[in-house]
């Protein structure tokens, strides 16, 4: 009979190792000796149950958020038809024909490739939450945490002024890109690899474009205001490049401090700032082990995350630290327009894919972000 052990059962077994882990480094601390032969190899196995046993709480995670359709393969066959019912001026189930265009009108359609995004992109995987409402739908943000007043019998309760509960409105900006393909592969080529080649290509721009606004969008480029710009997230200056883990631990803290739950805290990085933990090294060129305390936090690695704030050749990364969950992402569509008269006199379709979207924090201070990472 075969058995899967639970989600729950892998989060206890990596609690108890980690509790191992700290015993074995505390009698170390407390006789003021480093690990002996028995003890770093024990220490070392434990580390490498508790990596494993991450990567497998990961992948149940990932099985949860992908979505129950292949969602590349289904957005492909909707655009092959599109291109069909054009050319044959015939109806679809997917599309609105007027005139030269197809527009999708089928509330699943969308609801699809919205499902397809969310299961892809990085900051969903962190724990962002991607919630399709209207424009102008208004959301609760903590501007001003409480504080607690303490009275005695008798006392009156005085209001507390202190703690504020504001409002921002979803308001939509629009992520749009055009594709334009040959009409020799889109009628010849087989069953729908053209309509899969186009929705790959816009699926990952679309993705990436959503994690780059999230992360560092300016309102005056026409894009969502991004947590870069967020009044009250917290901060960290690297002041050059990652030395050891210091970094991410002061981070850490910091957001401890702020009340949120070390296992909700997930890490956003740069391909530049990912290759720097990864090749951290003492005097010895001796890879640095992780302590137990951060060795487990998830990490997404994205081209999203900017490389180039500062001026060249003093470049730097951030790295975002939180609990993604008090990121809410509001979105409407994404929507594909097929074009094909505009771009017939090179024999060609064009497909013009939009999105509109706006980001919110509930809970700044529930983020941190370590800036000045020297690339």
């Amino acid at each position: 009979m075969s058995y899967q052990i639970s989600e729950k059962q892998l989060l206890e077994r990596r609690a108890q190792l980690y509790d191992d882990m700290q015993l074995i480094a505390d009698v170390a601390k407390h006789e003021k000796r480093n690990f002996t032969a028995d003890e770093a190899q024990a220490w070392n196995a434990k580390m490498r149950e508790t990596l494993a046993i991450t990567d497998q709480i990961k992948e149940i995670n990932d099985d949860l958020l992908q979505p129950t359709f292949t969602g590349e393969k289904k957005i492909g066959d909707l655009i092959m038809e599109g291109c069909r019912a054009l050319y044959r001026n015939e109806p679809t189930r997917a599309f609105t024909l007027a005139g030269t265009t197809a527009t999708t009108t089928n509330p699943s359609v969308a609801t699809d490739w919205f499902l397809t995004l969310k299961a892809q992109n990085p900051l969903f995987k962190a724990g962002a939450r991607l919630l399709s409402t209207r424009n102008y739908t208004q959301w609760p943000v903590e501007t001003t945490a409480p504080a607690v007043i303490w009275f005695d019998e008798g006392d009156t309760m005085t209001p507390d002024s202190t703690g504020v509960i504001g409002a921002k409105k979803v308001t939509y900006r629009t992520a749009s890109i055009l594709i334009n393909a040959s009409n020799f592969w889109l009628e010849d080529s087989e069953g729908d690899i053209g309509g899969a080649i186009i929705s790959k290509m816009a699926t990952d721009a679309i993705n990436e474009a959503i994690g780059k606004v999230c992360l560092n969008g300016v309102s005056a480029n026409g894009q969502p205001v991004g947590l870069d710009s967020v009044a009250n997230v917290q901060t960290v200056a690297a002041g050059g490049a990652l030395t050891n883990y210091s970094k991410p631990i002061e981070a850490v803290r910091k957001l401890l401090a702020a009340n949120v739950e070390r296992e909700k805290i997930h890490a956003i990085m740069s391909p530049q700032g990912w290759e720097q933990m990864q090749l951290l090294a003492d005097q010895n060129d001796q890879f640095l082990i992780p302590p137990p305390g951060i060795a487990d936090i998830p990490q997404h690695v994205t081209s999203a995350v900017l490389e180039n704030y500062g001026t060249d050749p003093n470049f730097t990364t951030r790295m975002y630290l939180g609990d993604f969950s008090n990121m809410l992402v509001a979105a409407e569509g994404p929507r594909i327009q097929i074009l094909k008269e505009r771009f017939a006199d090179k024999f060609e379709t064009g497909f013009l894919v939009h999105l509109r979207i706006d980001m919110q924090v509930l809970r700044p201070t529930t983020f941190c972000r370590i800036e000045g990472i020297a690339v």
